[in-house]
């Protein structure tokens, strides 16, 4: 479906003089839904919106909002009160050692597995620990979590440095693998969470070496979300690999990016 928008008569106050215009924020919150969720179901057609200014940000009417609320349909948020698993999206998520880093991960791979998703973790040894430890320590069973065909958890080597080299479109292709991996078991979601841990290992090649596959890497992955759009990628980055300039440039390619408790960055309009 086409989304359903206003034309704003920029000479005339008609619209907002019988109400305000809500911002993406405001709707979310009116109707206790994420903003990824408003921004789905405008693109769907579920709910009317009006496109404003030179970046087209959205803006909603209270009259429509509560239509919206009157017609008593199920939240589709999940458990975690925050993320939607039915569509897809390419996020980043930034970490130090503290619990608030891990939190964003557990909380997309609780909700992913409520959804009923399929899972791919990547990480070495110790960051599949942490995350076991983590779920643990949010009062969740991460043996329930992780005991299945929809949980699988593969190290780098087996994953990005499969050809022993680290290359951003070969890991990509990896990635959508993966993807399609989880279809042929009869997963139509999943979730792809891959650790940054290779970039420790290419050091020898040079900072604006490895930081350049990583932008490819990260290019490749937002097509590849286009042609799944039910398929979520994860990307944890830990806060010492990265430069002020690699930040600058993952922000072009991720819908959010998160840095323990706080959204750093996230896509408004």
């Amino acid at each position: 479906m086409i989304e359903q928008t206003y034309e704003i008569n920029y000479m005339s106050e008609s619209i907002e003089g019988a109400q305000k215009l809500l911002t993406i924020a405001e709707a979310a919150a009116l109707l206790n839904v994420s903003k990824m969720t408003i921004r789905r179901w405008t693109n769907s057609g579920k709910l009317a919106c009006s496109r404003i200014g030179p970046r087209k940000e959205r803006r909603f009417l209270r009259t429509d909002l509560q239509k919206l609320l009157s017609a008593d349909e199920p939240n589709v948020e999940q458990a975690s009160g925050s993320i939607a698993c039915d569509r897809g999206e390419h996020r980043c998520v930034i970490c130090d050692d503290s619990m608030r880093g891990w939190q964003a991960i557990v909380d997309e791979v609780v909700a992913h597995r409520a959804n009923g998703s399929h899972i791919t973790f990547v990480g070495n040894a110790e960051r599949y620990q942490r995350l076991a430890d983590s779920v643990s320590e949010s009062g969740k069973d991460f043996q329930e979590i992780s005991d299945g065909a929809w949980f699988r958890s593969l190290s780098v080597e087996a994953s990005y440095l499969l050809s022993g080299q680290f290359s951003g479109e070969r890991a990509a292709a990896f990635v959508e693998s993966s993807i399609l991996y989880a279809k042929s078991l009869g997963f139509e979601r999943s979730l792809f969470v891959g650790w940054s841990d290779w970039v420790a290992e290419l050091a020898h090649l040079g900072k604006e070496k490895v930081m350049a596959e990583v932008i490819e890497y990260e290019r490749n992955l937002d097509v590849i979300i286009s042609r799944h759009p039910h398929a979520t990628v994860l990307c944890p980055y830990s806060f010492e690999n990265l430069t002020a300039q690699t930040l600058s440039e993952l922000s072009s390619f991720h819908a959010q990016i998160q840095f323990q408790s706080q959204r750093v960055f996230e896509l408004n309009h």
